[in-house]
């Protein structure tokens, strides 16, 4: 009697308990979406300061939205172009981190 009142209450409780709404708020998605490329410039430039991979997180999470560009590739030429040194100048005069004319 005791084990099927507990099961009975058991059962009540998931019946009667409201799942929380799986709706995320853009900035939400924004916040997961550049902490997660945060996490894949720390993978190829280690020495990178948080507060900068953050910045350049951020705004590579605005370009990749405005440009519908696959997040990874840009990570790519970045890394590749400039190793995220913002101030970079290539051999034939190109500045910035991407350094695409």
């Amino acid at each position: 009697m005791k084990k099927l009142l507990i099961t009975t209450f058991i059962v009540t409780m998931f019946l009667t308990t409201t799942a929380q709404s799986l709706n995320f708020s853009s900035d939400e998605i924004a916040q997961n979406h550049t902490e997660l490329l945060s996490r894949m410039i720390a993978k190829l430039q280690p020495e990178l300061s948080d507060v900068n991979r953050k910045r350049i997180a951020a705004s590579l999470y605005k370009t990749i939205q405005k440009h519908k560009v696959n997040p990874r590739l840009m990570i790519a030429i970045i890394g590749t172009e400039s190793d995220f040194v913002n101030s970079k100048i290539s051999t034939t005069g190109d500045l910035s981190l991407a350094q695409i004319n």
